[in-house]
């Protein structure tokens, strides 16, 4: 989806300087939309990955949803569980478009409490390459 509207903005950004082009445009007007058409690009792309530790194993996505969406739009919440039980492992990942509402949440939402069990919040780190396992049978 945020391939497909990149390449939207794209698209639409080159015809536009294209047709400034065509009217024969000064540089800076072309120089300008380019620099639009990065800024539009960059808030489409970056997403603020946040890590919630300390999450109730009851804790639904919803609950952890509300948390947040009191502070901007969330795009996903993902409740992680343990393969074998399927129960939750006590931490989630929420994902938010916009880096000053989710920098908000993270300050706002950090040691409350969701569902009954106060939570650590922060931006999640990159998750670091680990050599694949190979299965003995």
């Amino acid at each position: 989806m945020r391939a497909a509207a990149i390449l939207l903005v794209h698209l639409l950004c080159v015809r536009k300087v294209s047709f400034l082009r065509g009217r024969g445009e000064p540089a800076e007007s072309l120089r300008r939309w380019l620099f639009e058409f990065v800024r539009i690009a960059e808030r489409i792309v970056h997403v603020t990955n946040i890590y919630v530790g300390n999450l109730a194993y009851r804790a639904t996505e919803d609950d952890v949803r509300r948390a947040f969406e009191a502070y901007g739009q969330v795009d996903s919440v993902n409740i992680i569980v343990d393969r074998e039980t399927g129960r939750s492992r006590g931490f989630a990942f929420v994902e938010m478009p916009d880096s000053t509402q989710a920098q908000t949440a993270i300050e706002q939402v950090n040691q409350t409490e969701i569902a009954g069990r106060r939570v650590t919040v922060n931006e999640a780190r990159p998750r670091r390459s680990r050599p694949s396992r190979s299965r003995q049978w």
